[in-house]
């Protein structure tokens, strides 16, 4: 069963006092009245009443933004990058609990990723799919396809030893063709994730599968 009922949130850079960045949130107050147990949402630490209200909320203009989804038994964050003047939907979703898009459709992203002081040369990076990454290389940047039930869902960026032990993790929504530049420091544990763009060309989507 697929229900479908969605959350709205509006990004305007209408001048609010000293705000000039602000997300609009309106909520569907027949949404997800399946699920169970209850369960709540937060952007940029806002959280979002079930009840209609129009919520304001920052964007942060210098870094991410997050999103977290949180019941009694589990609790997912996610970040990702917000524009101004532009509205997102959140709809439910059985495989992934929510999705987020922008209403003119997300444009998939790309990402690429570097181990520094890294004890190995070789690493499994990407979502579901992996691909093998050498260290010792110059890495491009790739696509990951994600499940067909979740399309719009936060992907789970990970990397991997090369027997498959996670390394580090971070979820993120792609939402209008992100560039990542995904670097990881093996003695820290610390990920720097960096936004250097956005994705131009249709040529940019390298996909690569490599099976273990």
């Amino acid at each position: 069963m697929v229900w479908k009922s969605l959350l709205v949130f509006c990004l305007t850079s209408t001048f609010l006092g000293a705000q000039t960045d602000a997300a609009f949130i309106k909520k569907d107050t027949n949404i997800w009245t399946a699920m169970a147990p209850p369960f709540q949402i937060e952007v940029n630490g806002v959280e979002i009443p079930f009840t209609g209200d129009l919520i304001k909320t920052r964007i942060n203009e210098r870094g991410f933004d997050t999103i977290v989804f949180q019941n009694a038994r589990f609790r997912k964050v996610s970040i990702m990058k917000l524009r101004p003047g532009n509205t997102y939907l959140i709809h439910d979703n059985t495989c992934s609990f929510y999705t987020l898009q922008p209403t003119q459709g997300s444009k998939r992203g790309v990402v690429k990723f570097k181990v520094d002081k890294g004890e190995n040369k070789l690493y499994r990076v990407g979502n579901d799919i992996t691909r093998v990454y050498h260290a010792n290389k110059r890495d491009k940047y790739y696509y990951y396809p994600h499940s067909a039930m979740c399309v719009d869902a936060a992907q789970r960026l990970r990397l991997e030893s090369e027997t498959g032990d996670e390394l580090s993790s971070v979820n993120f929504h792609f939402l209008h063709g992100e560039k990542l530049f995904y670097v990881f420091n093996e003695e820290t544990g610390n990920i720097d994730l960096r936004l250097m763009g956005l994705v131009k060309k249709e040529k940019e989507y390298r996909v690569r599968h490599d099976k273990h």
